[in-house]
This record gives structure tokens, sequence and C-alpha cells, in this order.
């Protein structure tokens, strides 16, 4: 397996780049004063702003994998150049690799579009690359060797846990990120109402996690992701840790908001139905190293028409295929 990267700093400042991960929890401190702009907090849901213009990454083929920075130090920021790019694909992942310092190959040559306004979903088993694009896309992790370019301003992550803070309510729990960034108070409970509206939780605003099923805190952090009103949804197994019927009503309540809002997501799953059900476009991936073993164009996706009929057995027929491809490469 390889290392993790025990990111686990925000950093809000004008390059509004966000770090941290899932697993580090939530962690408040106070900071020298020189240092205000900085909080020792996990992000949840976390947008980034940049420029309207593409950003690329690029990692020549010489250069080593970024070391972690240590416990207590600031973690450095990527650095994007600003490159024109209107129109773009939302990323782009040309030849990206992924190899770690000790040695661990973890990605071969990849090259992927995450094109605008549609959902892609990758599938895959564990170990093959999937959450190591994600963090690429997201800006959270460089490539070894290859370019990732990103044409997009603004950039949610929602992760498997809905990672929210136990001793805040729903709404302060959907303002946090905006509060996080400096957003006036007013602009960011706006924001947030209607983010509680659009997925039906605007009865429970005042609410504590505790008071809410496995469903509910999932919808909360997705109202967390919408607030910020993204173009792009990095999405980490979302849905995981949800029962079966539970995870269902999720898949549906996400293309129900991406009809209404019009994002572009990236959607990381081990389920194949998951995936095709919600894709327009499924990205197969294998291991031994990661690498994208096929893109399939879904035969019948989903449609700005919620109420319109989809071919079931031609996405019933993909699954199987899916399912066969991952059991022999």
């Amino acid at each position: 397996m390889p290392p993790m990267e025990p990111i686990s700093r925000v950093h809000v400042s004008e390059t509004d780049v966000v770090y941290g991960g899932p697993s580090a929890g939530f962690r408040t401190g106070r900071l020298p004063p020189a240092r205000h702009h900085e909080r020792q907090v996990c992000p949840v849901s976390a947008p980034s702003s940049g420029p309207s213009a593409a950003s690329t990454l690029t990692t020549p083929s010489t250069a080593a994998s970024p070391a972690a920075p240590s416990p207590g130090t600031a973690a450095t920021p990527v650095t994007l150049s600003v490159q024109p790019g209107a129109g773009a694909a939302l990323v782009t992942f040309a030849g990206v690799t992924k190899t770690y310092s000790n040695g661990f190959h973890a990605l071969a040559p990849v090259d992927l579009d995450i094109p605008r306004g549609e959902v892609v979903s990758i599938v895959g088993p564990s170990g093959c690359g999937k959450t190591t694009l994600l963090r690429m896309a997201a800006g959270l992790s460089s490539p070894s060797t290859g370019t990732v370019r990103r044409s997009v301003d603004r950039t949610a992550y929602v992760f498997q846990d809905p990672t929210l803070l136990a001793w805040r309510n729903v709404q302060a729990n959907t303002e946090l990120v905006a509060r996080i960034r400096g957003v006036a108070r007013a602009e960011r409970r706006r924001a947030a109402t209607e983010a509680l509206e659009l997925v039906g939780l605007s009865h429970v605003a005042h609410a504590l996690p505790r008071e809410l099923s496995g469903g509910m805190k999932m919808r909360v952090s997705l109202a967390r992701a919408l607030a910020s009103d993204p173009e792009l949804m990095l999405m980490d197994e979302p849905f995981a840790a949800l029962d079966e019927f539970t995870r269902e009503r999720m898949s549906d309540e996400l293309l129900r908001l991406w009809r209404e809002r019009g994002f572009g997501v990236m959607f990381i799953t081990h389920s194949i139905r998951e995936a095709v059900k919600i894709g327009h476009r499924i990205v197969v991936m294998a291991k031994g190293p990661g690498r994208v073993a096929d893109v399939i164009d879904s035969p019948s996706p989903p449609t700005a028409d919620g109420g319109a009929p989809r071919d079931e057995a031609a996405l019933d027929a993909l699954a199987r295929d899916i399912a066969a491809s991952l059991a022999i490469v």
C-alpha cells in the first residue's frame, strides 16, 4: 500500500488552496498572530477558487514526489501557473503518473478528461489509484510526471464520511467552509439556507448531527458543498457507508441536484451498479500499477429530464460487462 500523505492543515489565503484529508479528524488550535489566516482543521466539502483561466500543474519526469509536511508545520501550496483555457474540460490528466517516496508505483500514465457539466464515475478495485486521481484533481497531490490542467474556479470535495462537527447544528455545519474562507455572515447564511432547501433539510437546520440519520448527514455534506456553488464536485465514495436503500436514494438525489445546478462530477466508487447508474462516462481502472483499463460512454446516460425513461437493460448489460472485465484485467 502507498504511504498516506498526512496533510492536515487548511491554508486559507488569497489563492484559497485547501488541504487535508477525511482521516485527519477535526482539530482546532490557536496560531501565532502573524499566521492568523490559517486554521488547524480538517477540510469538509472544501471549495477552492482561483483564476477564471485554466490552471496547469506540471511535474517534470525527473522530479520526485513532494515530501509530506511534518506535523505542526504549514503545508506548501501546489504551484499553479495561469494559462488561457476557457471552454476546456474542467480537469485534464495528460500522461499523469504517481510514484511514492518508498518506490511504490501507484499510477501508470493516465490520460483522462473530466468534461464540464457531466458525471464521470470512476470504478475499480482497491489500490488502483482512484483516490490518487481525485486528490490530483483537487490540487491536494501532485503527479510524479505528466500534467494536470484545471479549468475550474470553484471546486467542492465530498468525503465518504460526512465530517460534521458534532457540536455545531446543521446550519452552522453547512456554513463552515465559507466561514473558514472569511465569507461575510449574511452571504454565507443565505447560501447555506438555499443549499439546505435544495436537499430538503430546512426543517432540521437547528438539529445537531447526533439527531440525524446517516442519509440526512450525507445530505448535509452535499448541502455544504452546494453552498459554494461549485463547477466541479469531487466525490470520494460518498455513499459507501450507507445501507443499500439509502444509497439508491442518494444516487437519485445527486442526479436531481446535477439537473438543477449543472455542475460536473468526478465520482469515485467501488460499486459497478452505482457507477453505471449515475455516469455519463464510466472510467474502469485496474491495478498493478493503477491504470485506466477502459473509458465507456453510457448507453443510456442521465438527462436533463428526470422523468425520461432510461434503457435499464442496456445499463444492466454494461454493468455485467464491466464486472467481467474487472475479473480479468
